[in-house]
């Protein structure tokens, strides 16, 4: 995916901060102080998968209208956009596409959705260029778990 196309997503979300504490529940299982500091102190764009899935972990995270999960929406689809799906099997981009799913970013601002499910078709379009049949069936999955409702045609 083109670094514009990603830029532009980071531009559509930039009204949005961290609340002083990331919403989330914090306990020893799920948001502790540290993972709030970290996200507090590091540059969105370097902002790491086992980090975002620690947040993915915690209940009540789309609490407050979804703020801080739209603040980290462009990262999430950054690394999202790097990844041959069928090629990673982590944590994070297993959980990513449940989380952008119950987000029901469907029912946000109709630029912000409309970005994100132009994401998302960017992102089927270029797996079905690789001629990978597993990615492709992979990334139709995703897309459905996600809560995608576009046009394009997934098998």
């Amino acid at each position: 995916m083109d670094d514009k196309f990603i830029n532009n997503l980071y531009s559509l979300f930039s009204k949005y901060h961290l609340n002083e504490k990331v919403t989330g529940h914090y306990c020893s299982v799920c948001l502790n102080e540290s993972i709030n500091e970290y996200f507090q102190q590091t540059p969105l764009r370097e902002i790491d998968t086992s980090s975002l899935s620690i947040y993915f972990s915690s209940v009540g995270i789309f609490e407050n209208e979804c703020h801080d999960f739209k603040y980290f929406i462009p990262r999430i689809l950054e690394l999202i956009s790097t990844v041959i799906p069928s090629a990673d099997k982590s944590w994070f981009f297993d959980q990513v596409w449940i989380r952008i799913g119950e987000s029901k970013y469907n029912e946000w601002d109709v630029a912000e959705s409309s970005a994100i499910n132009d994401f998302l078709e960017k992102y089927y379009t270029d797996i079905k260029k690789t001629n990978d049949m597993e990615a492709l069936d992979y990334a139709s999955w995703e897309l459905k778990r996600a809560g995608y409702t576009g046009d394009i045609l997934l098998f």
